[in-house]
C-alpha cells in the first residue's frame, strides 16, 4: 500500500509532462510491477516482420480475409482488419505483378484476353502456370479508383508498364450482328430512279454489247453531243464514221477531236461549204 501511495504521488507530478504513449507504458509497468515483456520471444519468431505481415493481411496482399478458415482463425484472436475500403480483393498484388511482367516479356504487350489462363508450358514460370490472369486483370480494372486513391504507387507502376484501365469484362462480348436492311432496300425512291446519264450509259453499253451501235450525227451548236458519256470503243467508231484518226492515248483525246469536228462541221455549213467532215 505504501508503494501504491508513492506511485500515485509520482503519477500526479509527472502526468503533465508525459504524452499518451508514456502514460500507457507507465500504467503497464505499474500494473505488472515488472518490465512489459517478462519472457523473451520464441526463438522461431525472432526477426519476423510482424508489422509488414499485419499490413499485408489488411490490404489483401496475403490471402486471408476472403478465405473463410483463415479469416475465422484471425477473428478468434481479435485481429483488427483495419479500414475495409483500403483493400484489393480477388488477388495478391506481388503475385499478380509477377504474372503481368511475365506476360509482357513473353507476349510483348499487355493486351490480355478476358479469359486468358497462363498455360502449363515453357517459357512460362512454373509458379505462375494455371493462373487466371485475364480475370485478375479485369479485377484490377474494376478497382481502379481504390488503386488511385489508396495505392497510388501501384497505379503509377501499372501506368509506367503500359497497362490500360479499360472497362472490366468478365464474360465474352455480345455477338455483333448487322441488323440493317440489304443495300437495295436502304435506297429511297429518288436514289432508285435512274438518272438521264445512267440511262444513256446503259443504252450505249447495251448497243455496244449487241453490235447495234450507230454513230450519232454531229449535234447542234446549242445542244452539243456529250461525247464523254461514250466509251472509248464507241468514240473510235464515231471517229471512223467521220473519217477521223482513231489514234489516241486518252479518252479525252477522242472527245476533243469529235467536239472540234462538230464545230468545224457547223461553221462550214453556215459558210456554204456543204455538210460532212472537213
Amino acid at each position: 500500500d505504501d508503494d501504491d501511495d508513492i506511485d500515485d504521488e509520482e503519477n500526479e507530478k509527472s502526468n503533465d509532462s508525459m504524452n499518451s504513449s508514456d502514460l500507457m507504458i507507465h500504467e503497464a509497468k505499474k500494473k505488472h510491477r515488472e518490465p512489459l515483456i517478462s519472457e523473451p520471444w520464441p526463438a522461431e519468431l525472432h526477426g519476423l516482420k510482424l508489422g509488414f505481415i499485419t499490413e499485408a493481411l489488411r490490404v489483401g496482399d496475403i490471402f486471408a480475409y476472403e478465405e473463410p478458415k483463415r479469416r475465422a482463425a484471425l477473428d478468434r484472436i481479435g485481429f483488427d482488419w483495419g479500414d475495409r475500403e483500403i483493400y484489393i480483393r480477388g488477388l495478391q498484388w506481388h503475385h499478380f505483378l509477377a504474372c503481368l511482367f511475365s506476360y509482357s516479356k513473353i507476349k510483348g504487350s499487355l493486351s490480355i484476353a478476358w479469359d486468358f489462363v497462363i498455360p502449363d508450358e515453357d517459357p512460362w514460370p512454373l509458379p505462375l502456370r494455371g493462373e487466371h490472369l485475364g480475370t485478375k486483370v479485369n479485377l484490377i480494372r474494376e478497382q481502379e479508383s481504390v488503386l488511385r486513391t489508396h495505392f497510388k504507387h501501384r497505379a503509377q507502376l501499372l501506368d509506367a508498364m503500359g497497362f490500360v484501365f479499360l472497362p472490366p469484362m468478365f464474360s465474352p462480348p455480345p455477338e455483333k450482328r448487322d441488323t440493317r436492311l440489304p443495300p437495295c432496300l436502304r435506297l429511297n425512291s429518288e436514289e432508285l430512279e435512274l438518272t438521264r446519264q445512267d440511262r444513256r450509259r446503259k443504252s450505249t453499253k447495251k448497243a455496244q454489247n449487241t453490235g447495234d451501235f450507230i454513230p450519232p450525227e454531229p449535234g447542234p451548236l446549242d445542244n452539243p453531243i456529250a461525247y464523254s458519256f461514250y466509251t472509248v470503243v464507241q468514240l473510235k467508231e464515231i471517229c471512223r464514221a467521220r473519217g477521223l484518226s482513231t489514234s489516241g492515248k486518252l479518252k479525252q483525246d477522242y472527245v476533243d477531236r469529235l467536239t472540234e469536228y462538230d464545230k468545224d462541221f457547223h461553221a462550214n455549213n453556215k459558210g456554204g461549204g456543204g455538210g460532212g467532215a472537213p
